[in-house]
């Protein structure tokens, strides 16, 4: 997708927290590349990456009759595979 949907936002660290996040044993390698999100104009949900958004926009605001899944067990309707797979973790453990 491009367009109005997309937008990103650029998180600055002070000098102290920089320093922090580099210092720290847990820190990851590129600390820098985390700086960067993704942000959705319809609701202004932040994402880290460009595919968690486009998931977002998928799942929360587009209607798609043709992208329904359906739970084998209870024919429930779902949006996605994983909250169908959320459902049958936690109502059809057998």
């Amino acid at each position: 997708m491009t367009g109005p949907l997309l937008g990103k936002v650029h998180l600055k660290l002070t000098k102290e927290q920089d320093s922090a996040v580099q210092s720290s044993k847990t820190a990851t390698m590129n600390v820098r590349s985390v700086h960067t999100m993704t942000y959705c104009d319809k609701c202004g949900v932040t994402f880290t990456t460009q595919h968690a958004l486009l998931r977002h926009i998928t799942s929360k605001h587009e209607d798609s009759p043709n992208s329904a899944v359906y739970c084998n067990i209870c024919q429930r309707v779902f949006k996605t595979k994983w909250s169908r797979a959320t459902h049958n973790s936690r109502y059809h453990r057998n």
